[in-house]
């Protein structure tokens, strides 16, 4: 197991790390509410939260970028989606 903690802190992520700083949030999910003209709905509160967080981070002295991924580079998850462009093979 420390073999394998060593190999992986060794490994090029392909990104310089110094100074990135990443974190988990969890964001409770709420239903949006209804509306019957769906072009003007509000966007769901889980949308206006995540948007807010990134607003707040953005806007703390010093940082430089920030961004919301929901599985980073080397963490583990391994949720996947894929896409395929229109008229292209799978």
């Amino acid at each position: 197991m420390i073999h394998s903690v060593q190999k992986l802190t060794a490994l090029d992520p392909g990104f310089d790390p110094e100074s990135v700083l990443t974190l988990r949030v969890s964001i409770p999910r709420a239903a949006a509410p209804p509306s019957a003209d769906s072009a003007n709905a509000a966007p769901p509160p889980l949308v206006v939260s995540a948007r807010t967080l990134l607003e707040r981070a953005r806007a703390i002295p010093g940082v430089m970028a920030a961004s919301l991924a929901s599985d980073p580079p080397l963490s583990g998850l391994d949720s996947a989606i894929c896409y395929t462009a229109e008229g292209q093979p799978p």
